[in-house]
């Protein structure tokens, strides 16, 4: 699992335009020609959905 800077866990998958639902993890895609690679990112959300500095911390 990779981390961002803060020491949080970050979902990091790669696809490729056009096969954005094929995603792999810890490494690129093997895109077809005409396709670029897509990286995506899913950070924790850690907002208690009221206030700007909730205080929590991500698990």
């Amino acid at each position: 699992m990779r981390r961002g800077n803060s020491g949080t866990p970050v979902n990091v998958s790669w696809s490729c335009t056009g096969f954005e639902n094929r995603q792999l993890k810890g490494r690129y895609p093997p895109c077809p020609n005409g396709s670029q690679v897509v990286r995506t990112f899913a950070f924790q959300n850690c907002w208690d959905g009221q206030n700007i500095d909730s205080g929590r911390q991500c698990t």
